[in-house]
């Protein structure tokens, strides 16, 4: 497994690619939570596969646990399906899930802003957005 970092603004984005055994998992758990766990991170999982279960059910693990860790949550984007049958489970407020990287980005430049149909969006005023 080869992971390739880059920055979008305060966003690490962490491209994992190549193929996902008992020992890469190992290795990525002692980097993860050392390089990981207070920043702003996005997993991308699109060119990431396993041979077999050995090492999935860890790597899983290992994402809901730095995901509890990491102050910001954790975005998972473009993950395969079989992936992502196995992280529904831990999705919720510190691990998010998203069908593109573009969306998770947003999300997460944005600050975490939680849309709720029951919150009534506020209008600002002329004078707010002078002082913005």
């Amino acid at each position: 497994m080869i992971a390739k970092l880059s920055w979008f603004g305060d966003v690490l984005i962490v491209n994992l690619e190549g193929s996902l055994d008992f020992e890469t998992v190992s290795q990525f758990q002692k980097k993860a939570h050392r390089h990981f766990s207070q920043n702003k991170v996005i997993f991308s999982l699109k060119n990431l596969r396993f041979v077999g279960s050995t090492g999935v059910k860890n790597f899983v693990t290992v994402l809901a646990e730095l995901s509890e860790k990491n102050p910001y949550g954790l975005g998972i984007a473009e993950a395969r399906s079989e992936f992502e049958m196995l992280l529904n489970p831990y999705a919720g407020h510190s691990l998010v899930i998203f069908k593109s990287l573009d969306m998770a980005k947003r999300f997460f430049s944005l600050g975490h802003l939680e849309f709720e149909e029951s919150i009534e969006p506020k209008v600002i005023t002329k004078t707010e957005k002078e002082t913005l």
